[in-house]
């Protein structure tokens, strides 16, 4: 394996990490909006200490960055700067 199929190689496999670390928090997001059946801090990232609210934006936008990095071919530089 040349090291272009290598480097293919790692891409793909980190931009499907990405995207299933983004839909697995926006799957508990809204597990947790709906209801609070679900506690995101034991499962994925602690953020207990901050305020709800705060914390579930932090979250939402996290994913949002996973998922936009994940599905575009060339990230650009805003997205590139972003994640």
């Amino acid at each position: 394996m040349g090291s272009g199929a290598a480097r293919a190689v790692l891409t793909v496999v980190a931009r499907g990490g990405a995207l299933f670390l983004g839909l697995f928090t926006v799957l508990a997001l809204v597990g947790e909006l709906r209801g609070r059946a679900t506690n995101l801090s034991l499962w994925w990232v602690d953020l207990g200490d901050l305020p709800g609210p705060l914390r579930l934006a932090l979250l939402a936008s996290f994913a949002g960055l996973l998922i936009a990095w994940a599905i575009r071919r060339e990230p650009g530089i805003r997205l590139g700067r972003a994640t």
